[in-house]
């Protein structure tokens, strides 16, 4: 039986993976902050702190860890909130727990508009800059010593999501049929998956016996404009919403997300439609 250690635990993509690990009979165990509500009771059952100031963590060895720990938000928006939770603990993790595998979860926020003059990550806001830092202190200091595969990942929706996203926008001011406000015509492309596929995408990463593998990009195999997936889930959900166009020169994603998913066949995943995620997600509202 394979250990493995997941770091975030508690948070949204943890707490499902953790549920779907133990389904699959894995020796699990789960590093997490602030208990939710709805933190499921296998990772309450397994549940540990870690101190990441320290050194030398004594947790004995894993074959696997799975690092879902990240600061997505800040109400100081302050670069030391963000590199100590997405960088620093990122480098005591990878210094001070053995391990053979090494998942590390990152996101696609580490592009910008100006990537696609050159397909390189180049981040425009403090939380795309410390995922990209992390990607690169994971690279460096685990390179060589195990299996290392970093996984990023678009705009991921579901129910219990804490932090906000223009998904959760609609539905919420869709359900009382209040207006959509949206910046920019509504015409920036997005990608979205659902938690679930998030989570089927890692478990590929778990089982997979490539050792080539280096950074994949996970997504869904289309990306829509956000006028289209609004159109599309009030007409699922039968709302009465108005659309309105309204302008704001503080656009936080200010670029098209087309996500090249290409290599996320190494590991056997191949993602679902942007409607199929939405689908998946309305579900969770009986919708």
């Amino acid at each position: 039986m394979k250990r493995i250690l997941v770091t975030g635990a508690t948070g949204f993509v943890g707490n499902n993976l953790v549920e779907k690990l133990v389904e699959k009979k894995y020796e699990v165990v789960a590093q997490g902050r602030t208990v939710k509500p709805w933190t499921s009771d296998c990772v309450k059952n397994r549940l540990i702190k870690i101190n990441f100031d320290k050194r030398g963590l004594n947790l004995g060895k894993f074959d696997i860890i799975v690092n879902c720990l990240s600061q997505i938000s800040s109400s100081t928006n302050s670069w030391k909130e963000f590199s100590y939770s997405n960088c620093f603990i990122t480098s005591s993790l990878i210094n001070n727990i053995s391990c053979r595998k090494f998942i590390h979860l990152s996101t696609c926020s580490v592009f910008s508009t100006n990537s696609k003059y050159h397909s390189q990550p180049d981040p425009n806001n403090l939380y795309g800059l410390s995922k990209y830092v992390s990607e690169k202190l994971v690279q460096i200091e685990r390179g060589g010593i195990s299996k290392l595969i970093i996984l990023r990942f678009p705009i991921i929706i579901g129910r219990n999501k804490q932090n906000s996203d223009f998904i959760k926008y609609i539905i919420e001011r869709g359900t009382k049929d209040k207006d959509i406000n949206l910046f920019a015509n509504g015409l920036y492309f997005r990608n979205v998956v659902h938690v679930s596929e998030a989570v089927r995408a890692i478990y590929a990463s778990i089982t997979s016996d490539d050792d080539d593998i280096n950074i994949i990009n996970i997504g869904s195999s289309n990306s829509l404009r956000i006028i289209d997936i609004c159109k599309l889930l009030l007409n699922k959900i039968n709302s009465k919403s108005k659309i309105k166009f309204v302008d704001n020169n503080n656009v936080g994603t200010d670029c098209d997300s087309f996500v090249d998913v290409s290599n996320s066949s190494l590991i056997n995943y191949n993602g679902l439609t942007v409607q199929d995620n939405l689908d998946l997600f309305l579900k969770e509202f009986d919708f």
